[in-house]
């Protein structure tokens, strides 16, 4: 799990995470990956010489108190 996660939270009346949200994703978010990508490149060097060909940035679940 990553040592610094972003909460989500719209602030929609009724909830915060709309009722069609299913099967859908954020926007790329490479500022945020980078964190992700700078440990990878530290255990695969190769990875710091390849480009990056889709991203998928899909939210988890866990409950309010951090737990799964």
């Amino acid at each position: 799990y990553e040592p610094n996660p972003q909460a989500w939270s719209t602030d929609l009346p009724g909830g915060d995470v709309p009722d069609d949200w299913q099967f859908r994703l954020f926007d790329d978010d490479y500022d945020h990956f980078e964190q992700h990508m700078n440990q990878a490149i530290t255990r695969v060097p190769a990875l710091e010489t390849v480009g990056i060909k889709q991203m998928i940035n899909g939210p988890e679940s866990f409950t309010p108190d951090g737990n799964f």
